[in-house]
């Protein structure tokens, strides 16, 4: 771990995979049974179906990830990354984000086209917000050693950009 780093003289980071909720081959992960206790958090398809992530449109989704981040910081790591680029579509068209959208927009974003910028710019201020709530948390649990963030991302502007990655905001 950190010992091993630092005698290589190499920097220390603690990475999460966003949208690791579920999987076929049973690991016996909290996250997991997050995911099964919580159907309501579920991320689905414009045909209601569920996928394997759940929503960052529900609050309580981006609280327990920061709780994990919070207990990983302990031992006080030099960054903290998310490998965004593993399974992206973290807002997709479950109720959480419906009610969202619509309360912004006063329209359904399942009549919409998928790269609609209403859309698109509605979901990467999610998780842009959620980044912000990153940055929040990393400088409360070290305020003596600012902790950095590393995310990995698509090799592709526009595919980030479909994806709600807004990396010029982060």
């Amino acid at each position: 771990g950190k010992r091993v780093a630092r005698e290589l003289g190499a920097e220390y980071y603690i990475c999460d995979r966003p949208s690791l909720w579920s999987t076929w081959m049973h690991w016996g992960d909290a996250r997991e049974d997050v995911y099964q206790q919580h159907p309501a958090w579920r991320c689905q398809d414009r045909d209601g179906t569920d996928t394997h992530q759940l929503s960052y449109a529900v609050p309580e989704v981006q609280d327990y990830l920061l709780d994990r981040l919070y207990a990983s910081v302990k031992v006080a790591p030099d960054g903290y990354g998310f490998f965004f680029n593993r399974d992206p579509g973290l807002l997709l068209f479950e109720p959480a984000a419906i009610a969202g959208f619509e309360a912004h927009y006063g329209v359904d974003p399942r009549t919409l086209d998928d790269r609609d910028d209403r859309l698109l710019d509605w979901r990467a201020d999610i998780l842009t917000g959620f980044m912000r709530r990153v940055r929040e948390a990393l400088d409360a649990a070290s305020p003596q050693q600012r902790i950095k963030i590393v995310c990995s991302v698509l090799g592709d502007p526009a595919a980030n950009r479909y994806f709600s990655f807004d990396v010029a905001r982060w």
